[in-house]
């Protein structure tokens, strides 16, 4: 026996859209302003289908709220302090309208749902989190539809991705975190511009090398710079020239230098050096079969 054809069985469209909007201005009133911003995987590596480097391009502001989960705010299994130093190990659950997802993000953005790897930011908080699951049954289809979904995420650990957001506070995190070195520089034709790019080889396009400037110390001829692709050589005029490249633009701005020196970013994070004058206390390097002898 099938079911009675004298009821509707959740398939009245307006009983629908009345709960979807009674969602959505539930959680414009709670709720609160967040950027969410969509991964792009940059050269995957086919046999293990893992990103050499991930990078984010766009940001979306939208409305959130916390789940039944999180009505506290963030939780997890907070602070912990181990051999490796201190790991905030926070978390938190989401809920987003589907319909403001839809029409917010996933139009422009070309997304059906939101996706694992993409990462929130709380801007009252200033902190970033990675979406881990998606949930999009819950509640189970009330009056035969879905209404919302439910965002499991943790909080982000940076990895040397890219921003380009265009949003300043999200940017810098790229600035203070990413891996920068120093090149040296020599007969340099101008001032270098901070967040325009510098490249080695024919072209921007067939480039041996390339990155993004992140500051240039006018009269010590350093320059620092993140986003590193490629190996720079030394060299000087006329041989391995360092070309600046205005990427709004596509264009050389006609700033050239030349690198004397490729040195490890100087912060008090790096302890290359230490390694260095350690290194002869920590491993016998005279010592030909550290398992014995045969």
């Amino acid at each position: 026996m099938t079911v009675r054809t004298g009821f509707t069985h959740n398939t009245s469209i307006n009983d629908q859209a009345l709960i979807d909007k009674l969602v959505v201005e539930s959680i414009q009133v709670a709720g609160f302003d967040v950027h969410y911003l969509p991964r792009t995987s940059n050269n995957i590596d086919t046999i293990f289908e893992d990103a050499e480097r991930s990078s984010f391009d766009d940001s979306y502001q939208i409305e959130m709220y916390f789940s039944d989960n999180s009505t506290g705010g963030f939780g997890g299994e907070g602070d912990l302090i181990s051999r490796f130093g201190l790991e905030v190990r926070d978390s938190v659950e989401l809920v987003v309208s589907l319909s403001r997802f839809d029409t917010v993000i996933g139009t422009p953005a070309t997304l059906s749902r939101p996706r694992e790897g993409d990462l929130i930011y709380f801007p009252f908080a200033s902190t970033l989190y990675e979406i881990t699951f998606v949930e999009d049954q819950v509640p189970f289809f009330q009056l035969g539809s879905n209404y919302i979904y439910q965002l499991s995420c943790s909080l982000f650990q940076y990895a040397d991705e890219e921003f380009d957001t265009g949003v300043g506070t999200i940017d810098a995190i790229e600035t203070a975190l990413s891996y920068q070195i120093n090149l040296t520089l020599t007969d340099t034709s101008g001032n270098f511009t901070n967040t325009y790019m510098v490249y080695q080889g024919d072209s921007y396009a067939e480039a041996t090398a390339k990155a993004e400037i992140v500051e240039w110390a006018v009269g010590t001829g350093i320059l620092r710079i993140m986003n590193i692709q490629g190996l720079f050589k030394t060299g000087t005029s006329p041989t391995n020239p360092l070309k600046e490249y205005n990427s709004s633009t596509t264009t050389d701005t006609g700033i050239v230098g030349y690198i004397s020196t490729v040195a490890d970013q100087n912060t008090t994070t790096s302890q290359s050096t230490e390694f260095e004058a350690l290194k002869t206390s920590i491993v016998d390097f005279s010592e030909n079969n550290p398992f014995g002898d045969f």
